[in-house]
């Protein structure tokens, strides 16, 4: 007389073929970014509070005219534009007020001095 049929559960091998599956193709993905910045020449982008006040403070210059279109290599004057961006810069430092290190804070802080200044220089007259 033979015993009870021992039922194996196997279901473990199909999730670790679909977990080396997308390992692979993460791999793939990651070789895949390191090659475009290699043939451009630039390193994947970090995100980082520097970057982010950097970039919108770049955007504020370019509307302000500081900078020239890239495309056009002619400069754009849209105060409006400018200002807004110069008062998301500002609505930043409210909102991470207490939060930031203290480079994080004097960076934010000498970017929108600066702006503000230029845009008083350039801003709508009386």
């Amino acid at each position: 007389m033979a015993g009870p049929e021992k039922k194996v559960d196997e279901s473990w091998k199909e999730e670790i073929s679909r977990e080396k599956e997308r390992t692979q193709q993460e791999q793939t993905k990651d070789a895949s970014t390191r090659a475009r910045a290699t043939q451009t020449g630039f390193p994947p982008m970090q995100a980082s509070f520097a970057t982010l006040i950097t970039e919108l403070a770049m955007q504020a210059s370019l509307f302000m005219g500081d900078i020239p279109d890239p495309e056009t290599n002619q400069p754009i004057e849209d105060l409006n534009r400018a200002k807004y961006l110069i008062d998301e810069l500002g609505v930043l430092e409210q909102k991470t007020a207490g939060n930031l290190t203290p480079d994080e804070e004097r960076a934010l802080k000498n970017i929108l001095f600066e702006l503000r200044m230029r845009y008083v220089k350039k801003g709508p007259k009386p």
